[in-house]
């Protein structure tokens, strides 16, 4: 996927950056900035009037992000603002995948992703599932249906390119999140109870390998102890949470994942009675920042978002968290503890 398209000209800078997150990260990122500030780049960053000469001299990310900035997610609330603020020139809107809020922190925002970081995610998402469940359980999941309950648009075509790598059937229970937490408890039911009873009816059929869905749709769902892996997400996961669900359901594994409209999946791993995030580098970073610096590992303080994507740049501060070292399998930083 990376030698094509919009990605052909980042590729070997992607892939140092993955196998080299401490040095080549930078080089990465510089190189994102220089499109997107360029003839050619997104309107929003190519009007801050950031010049190309210091991204290139600068040495180290803080002093680059210092130069760079934040962006402004309120363009997103618009209809078309990311086509018009944030998309540079040749990227098509046919070939991306949308993903909305579901204004939980303030008005919905939409952005579209590619099929590349997707797939990075999913590949993450492998990763982390692989190492807490043993390369056995993997297998047994051949053949197994992957019930996909969640965002339409870009988490499922996400979730699509898991249940491939896994050899699983794709089955998408997708629906509309954008504004959902806005809605009326009636509203929120009208609107999701369709692709709910499409759930039950497939977990009363059983040959559910992996299911997905957030902590506030498991009340809704019928006996899960046919399930193999319940990967979860949602806001106010915890160690404590995922032990509860697993003393309900002894034969289920509980995989903990923290979903973010703009920055994907990012997988959770679980150590030492806590659970740490991994997003989808290198093109979503989350390093956390004290508003001067970056902080030392176990110190919390801001999440500052970095997406970078030949089609979509965004610098954000957004949840809070802690810093966390790098875990087998992932060679980068992680972050835990987040909250709003």
């Amino acid at each position: 996927y990376l030698s094509r398209s919009n990605y052909a000209p980042y590729r070997n800078f992607a892939l140092e950056a993955r196998k080299d997150p401490t040095n080549a990260y930078i080089d990465y990122l510089k190189n994102i900035l220089l499109l997107n500030i360029s003839d050619v780049g997104s309107p929003y960053w190519r009007g801050r009037g950031i010049s190309s000469e210091r991204i290139k001299k600068t040495e180290t990310l803080s002093d680059l992000l210092k130069i760079v900035g934040e962006g402004d997610t309120t363009l997103l609330e618009r209809e078309d603002g990311f086509v018009k603020a944030y998309m540079p020139k040749g990227v098509r809107l046919d070939d991306l995948y949308s993903s909305s809020s579901s204004g939980t922190t303030g008005n919905p925002k939409t952005i579209y992703h590619s099929l590349v970081p997707l797939t990075t995610s999913a590949l993450n998402e492998a990763f982390g599932i692989k190492e807490q469940i043993g390369y056995d359980e993997i297998r047994r999941l051949e053949g197994t249906k992957l019930l996909a309950l969640g965002p339409k648009g870009a988490y499922q075509k996400e979730l699509e390119e898991l249940a491939k790598m896994f050899k699983m059937e794709y089955v998408n229970l997708g629906f509309n999140t954008a504004g959902l937490k806005k809605l009326s408890p009636e509203e929120m039911m009208m609107r999701i109870s369709p692709v709910v009873a499409r759930a039950n009816e497939e977990l009363q059929k059983g040959g559910i390998g992996l299911l997905t869905a957030s902590k506030e749709a498991i009340p809704w769902l019928g006996d899960l102890k046919r399930v193999k892996i319940v990967k979860l997400s949602g806001t106010g996961i915890d160690f404590k949470t995922i032990r509860r669900y697993e003393e309900t359901y002894p034969e289920v594994y509980f995989i903990p994942s923290y979903g973010h409209y703009a920055a994907m999946s990012s997988i959770g791993i679980i150590r030492n009675s806590k659970i740490v995030y991994f997003p989808s580098w290198p093109f979503s970073y989350f390093p956390v920042h004290d508003g001067h610096d970056f902080v030392r590992y176990s110190r919390k303080g801001d999440i500052l978002m970095i997406l970078a994507h030949p089609e979509f740049l965004l610098i954000k501060r957004d949840d809070r968290g802690i810093r966390e070292r790098p875990q087998n399998p992932f060679s980068f930083d992680g972050v835990s503890d987040i909250s709003r």
